[in-house]
């Protein structure tokens, strides 16, 4: 048996799956660690952000679902429809996102974006996500 195995410390990825959310912690483990109260250090994922529950449900919807609502589709002008009008709808836990996404004055913002967009039909889906205000049913 390798010595070092019992004196190295190691980085772990812990992961609980649970009913809606996933929670993610990395951290690291071994001797040093044994007996100390404070594991603020430990955490090698937590630096000021949080990487689990819905956050990262949110991350994953973000990065998977919204290419079917356009994003990445470029305008007829070639210039990128901006990021925030995908990131908004979906970012349920962020309520100025949310009322950013659902107000009046973006959903002419949409229409416009729908007419100048390469692939029209994504963008049409967004506007009826917004019209029915369905964020992430």
């Amino acid at each position: 048996m390798n010595s070092n195995l019992l004196t190295e410390n190691k980085n772990v990825l812990v992961v609980d799956i649970g009913g809606g959310t996933t929670d993610c912690s990395y951290i690291q483990m071994g001797p040093s660690w044994v007996g100390k109260d404070d594991r603020q250090q430990s955490l090698i994922a937590h630096t000021g952000q949080l990487v689990g529950g819905n956050d990262l449900d949110i991350y994953i919807a973000f990065r998977r679902f919204m290419h079917a609502f356009g994003m990445g589709t470029k305008r007829l002008s070639g210039l990128d429809i901006p990021v925030t009008q995908f990131w908004n709808p979906i970012a349920i836990n962020d309520v100025q996102a949310q009322r950013k996404f659902y107000a009046h004055d973006n959903l002419k913002e949409l229409r416009l974006l729908a007419k100048e967009a390469l692939e029209p039909e994504k963008v049409n889906r967004l506007i009826a996500l917004h019209q029915e205000t369905l964020a992430m049913r």
